[in-house]
């Protein structure tokens, strides 16, 4: 479960609160399923937003040390407006999918990914293609990135990178830390699980996390992200963010 508010600098732009439910099984102890919903709701005077998604996804361990993963994430949201004399509302779907394979090699980590966001009147593709390194041949530290080439229907093309680190102080305690510039267009992560489509557009993401194994069933996260805002005619602005994941494994 990871919930939390995004405070935003703008006196137009309200406040947001977001929810994440999160379902993971392992198959033949190898196998991965994952189930997500996610809600994210925006409140002023004079609007409204919703936004429901709903997330799946299958991961498979190939030969050789190789890794198949696919997503796929339906999308329901509606945008109320509340002029002076009526109430407009604005109701749509999206679909996005995604699938990706990764190879580990010694402390080398390799990856390359296709994501598509299909909504009512648009579509966007992306490339994406990842590097990590362990130093220690495991996850006590590791540093990588990601680049995501993107295109809104072979119109245009744009570049995002996303630079990331974490730490194992010790045992129980780690850090992390990433910072994704964005390339003008709305980007899919994580297998289409992601899915910033925003009606503005992010220009950068600052994220920086720790996270404590309370039990060896619970883990307790705490990440703070501040995230800049392409505002339009609406002058650029930003969310301070902070949110607290929980995490229980039977």
């Amino acid at each position: 479960i990871r919930g939390g508010v995004k405070g935003s600098t703008s006196d137009l732009i309200p406040n947001a609160v977001e929810l994440d439910v999160d379902a993971n099984f392992t198959l033949f102890k190898k196998a991965n399923l994952k189930f997500s919903f996610n809600h994210i709701e925006q409140t002023a005077d004079f609007w409204n937003i919703k936004q429901q998604q709903y997330y799946s996804s299958f991961a498979l361990p190939l030969s050789h040390d190789w890794n198949l993963t696919a997503g796929f994430s339906f999308l329901d949201y509606d945008y109320e407006v509340k002029p002076l004399l009526n109430t407009i509302l604005t109701e749509g779907q999206e679909v996005a999918f995604g699938i990706s394979a990764d190879k580990l090699y010694l402390k080398h980590q390799f990856g390359i990914g296709y994501s598509a966001l299909i909504g009512d009147s648009s579509q966007h593709h992306q490339l994406h293609v990842n590097y990590a390194y362990y130093l220690f041949g495991n996850t006590q530290f590791y540093l990588g990135s990601e680049a995501y080439f993107t295109t809104e229907a072979a119109t245009d093309f744009n570049l995002a990178f996303k630079p990331y680190l974490g730490y194992r102080i010790t045992p129980k305690f780690q850090l992390s830390t990433s910072y994704l510039q964005g390339g003008g267009h709305n980007l899919l992560q994580q297998n289409a699980e992601i899915v910033n489509n925003n009606y503005h557009l992010t220009s950068f993401i600052f994220e920086a996390g720790v996270n404590y194994q309370i039990t060896p069933k619970f883990n307790l996260g705490l990440f703070y992200q501040r995230e800049g805002k392409d505002g339009g005619t609406i002058s650029d602005y930003y969310y301070n963010s902070l949110f607290i994941n929980l995490k229980f494994t039977p």
